[in-house]
């Protein structure tokens, strides 16, 4: 999977979870980027391989609608909001839905990573 904008980054990602591909959704993160979590900030790939796998578990169908994009050179902010259904860990039907802010950053091949994925935009 390859974003070749900065708001790509965000539907590539919905893709990724939904279709339970945990490679993919990893791969769209910069090695030390940061994945905000309810609790604490998954660090690195390491630690957001941890915290997708959880998120996997709930066989989510998630989509991320990126609505706004603010770029400044090699850099890009990216606002939207995100819906998810799944299961949740008591396997009751899970439904879920908020903004999300994200820092994106051009690579030397182009492609866009996240450096900071925040599910719950500015909370």
């Amino acid at each position: 999977m390859r974003a070749d904008t900065p708001e790509e980054t965000s539907t590539l990602m919905s893709q990724a979870i939904s279709a339970g591909d945990l490679e993919s959704a990893v791969g769209l993160f910069e090695p030390s980027a940061s994945f905000v979590q309810l609790s604490h900030v998954a660090q690195g790939s390491e630690q957001i391989r941890r915290a997708l796998e959880f998120l996997l578990s709930m066989k989510p169908a998630l989509i991320g609608i990126p609505e706004r994009v603010v770029a400044a050179g090699d850099v890009a902010l990216v606002c939207g909001r995100w819906t998810m259904q799944g299961t949740g860990p008591d396997d009751n039907p899970l439904r879920l839905a908020g903004k999300f802010t994200d820092v994106v950053r051009r690579q030397a091949d182009g492609r866009w990573l996240f450096v900071i994925d925040n599910p719950y935009g500015v909370d």
